[in-house]
């Protein structure tokens, strides 16, 4: 079973078929995007990129994604009415991540792969693997999310839980910079999610950040 929701980035209304967390196969990660925001009193520790971890999202993301929620209901299955509590309950199963730059550019973090960012976890053997996938869908649509200097994007990304506990990171990909990688963390997947989806013709869609 999967839930048909509507998202608006930047003014545009994206659909996203959200799948079930922890599938007993390398799973495609479900990432809701806050805007950037501008920090009254920025600490410029140093002129770069950097990702923040934290374990719940903001109320400020919690507030925007219910308004926006609200605001197209009437996308969601017909019938099928979203109140503040269900919502809630939604975003606990994510962290927050937040991309924080502190250049004197403006970087844009999406394209018509959607928004470039998996999460990798470590095998037994201690190696990085991802976990999840970024499919190519053949489309021609662009949607870009800015990165403005001296902002921050917040993002949600899934939570898993699983019998095999590892090291866990994320991969972002920024247009014009390059990978960034955040500070590893502990949690807990199934091991199984380190497994190729069988099929060819999923394979054959599969972009993967190096």
């Amino acid at each position: 079973m999967k839930v048909i929701m509507a998202i608006i980035i930047n003014g545009c209304l994206l659909m996203s078929s959200l799948n079930y967390f922890n599938v007993r196969e390398m799973s495609q990660g479900d990432y809701l995007v806050g805007k950037s925001y501008q920090i009254e009193a920025f600490e410029q520790e140093y002129s770069t990129l950097k990702i923040n971890l934290r374990e719940n999202v903001s109320e400020k993301f919690t507030s925007e994604y219910l308004e926006s929620q609200f605001e197209i209901k009437n996308y969601i299955e017909k019938g099928n009415e979203i109140d503040s509590a269900q919502i809630t309950n939604y975003l606990s199963k994510f962290f927050a991540v937040e991309i924080k730059n502190s250049t004197d550019k403006d970087f844009s973090i999406s394209n018509d792969l959607g928004l470039p960012v998996i999460q990798e976890a470590k095998d037994k053997n201690g190696e990085w693997k991802p976990i999840e996938y970024i499919m190519l869908n053949g489309s021609l649509l662009s949607h870009t999310i800015e990165l403005q200097t001296k902002s921050i994007i917040e993002i949600a990304a899934p939570r898993y839980s699983g019998d095999y506990e590892t090291e866990l990171r994320l991969k972002i990909a920024i247009q014009k910079y390059g990978t960034l990688t955040s500070p590893s963390f502990r949690g807990t997947i199934n091991y199984s999610q380190f497994e190729m989806p069988e099929t060819e013709e999923i394979k054959s869609r599969i972009y993967f950040l190096e």
